[in-house]
């Protein structure tokens, strides 16, 4: 099995089928779209602008609007791209329209069918990911980092590394050097995933900055959720994934 990883959407190239890809925005859509699921909610329809789920929305009063632009929340919208708004009281049953301004334009040019499939992960959910990753034995998996507008994102590069360093003690894997690099990434940060990613990601000093502390910290949890999010038929919706989830650790880090 061969390991790739896109530091950036721009690397994004065509794959022939058998490949998995794994879409990683740490902060903060992998993290929401897991945590919705995780919660109850019916799907997540990723829209590339706020008319497009507004357009969704007035198809079924089910639907909730989510999501942010730049960084920020959307006028008109009950949620922004937070997992702590993700309550359940809020989302079970319900189908998302979601927004963001690096996941979704990611997601929507990834495949959605069963040749080669995407699935989005974050810290939230890696061993799921990592368990379904061994029951569908792909030919490839390129983890893809959405990025910040186009740049590097330096929590997204920390996550990819994380989800490296787990199949790399699966049996015959090949690493691409961006995957060696993130996963030394990963590694240089696993003590102190927190400040590690305070101190180097301007996404995550922003977030902070502004209110959202406690959604980086959320975010930087190892397996909240042993859920598998998947794009399919135009969705994304959760796929059945054998793990069981772990007590819940009081202090984030992202230690193995």
């Amino acid at each position: 099995m061969r390991v790739d990883v896109l530091l950036t959407p721009t690397q994004l190239a065509e794959h022939g089928e058998g490949v998995l890809f794994i879409v990683v925005d740490i902060l903060r859509s992998s993290t929401t779209i897991c945590t919705a699921l995780g919660q109850g909610a019916q799907a997540v329809v990723p829209c590339v602008s706020p008319q497009q789920a507004q357009a969704v929305a007035r198809q079924s009063q089910s639907v909730l609007l989510a999501g942010e632009s730049h960084g920020w929340p959307i006028p008109g919208f009950e949620l922004e791209n937070s997992p702590l708004q993700c309550t359940p009281e809020l989302v079970a049953g319900r189908l998302i329209a979601f927004v963001s301004t690096n996941a979704v334009p990611l997601i929507v040019r990834l495949p959605d069918g069963d040749e080669s499939r995407t699935v989005i992960g974050g810290l939230v959910n890696r061993s799921a990911v990592l368990e379904y990753v061994r029951q569908w034995r792909p030919q490839e998996v390129v983890i893809c980092c959405a990025g910040d507008r186009g740049a590097v994102a330096y929590e997204d590069v920390l996550g990819a590394g994380a989800f490296v360093e787990g199949l790399r003690q699966q049996r015959s894997v090949a690493l691409t050097d961006a995957a060696h690099l993130a996963a030394a990434v990963y590694r240089d940060a696993a003590a102190d995933c927190l400040s590690a990613v305070l101190r180097s990601s301007r996404h995550a000093r922003f977030l902070a900055l502004t209110g959202r502390h406690q959604d980086v910290a959320y975010a930087l949890e190892q397996d909240r959720w042993g859920i598998v999010p998947r794009w399919r038929a135009g969705a994304i919706v959760q796929e059945a994934a054998a793990v069981s989830v772990p007590g819940r650790v009081s202090v984030p880090e992202c230690a193995a």
